[in-house]
């Protein structure tokens, strides 16, 4: 991969990817901190930051992950996942099993608040309800 470049600041490099990270996002799983990465790797990696270690990897893409957010539904933790593949997937992060999987052309972006999914495309957005 290429240069990587740290400030004296940095107290943490995380490093697992095999590819590009486009997307991160802060969460919890059991009251616990946690970062997720989605990659060119076809890839979600969900990290504690306190040790720097992987602890899930989420796969199921077929292409590039480009988007990532952290959400809940019914009380628990639950990731969204924009992928060039041209779906967008929510997650069980703490499992690691694929609720939902979303046909999405074109989407890069997403949010997921209580059970309202937000995908960004090229031009415009949608939102579903997933309750």
């Amino acid at each position: 991969m290429g240069r990587r470049m740290a400030s004296p600041d940095t107290t943490k490099i995380l490093e697992g990817h095999t590819d590009w990270v486009r997307g991160v996002g802060w969460g919890e799983i059991d009251s616990q901190p946690r970062l997720a990465t989605a990659s060119d790797d076809r890839t979600v990696r969900v990290w504690d930051p306190v040790s720097g270690d992987t602890t899930k990897i989420l796969k199921g893409h077929t292409n590039g992950v480009r988007g990532v957010a952290w959400g809940e539904i019914d009380g628990q933790p639950r990731l969204a996942t924009a992928s060039f593949d041209e779906t967008v997937r929510v997650w069980d992060p703490a499992t690691n099993d694929c609720l939902i999987v979303v046909p999405a052309s074109g989407a890069f972006a997403v949010d997921l608040s209580g059970t309202a999914l937000a995908v960004g495309l090229a031009r415009g957005l949608f939102v579903i309800d997933l309750s």
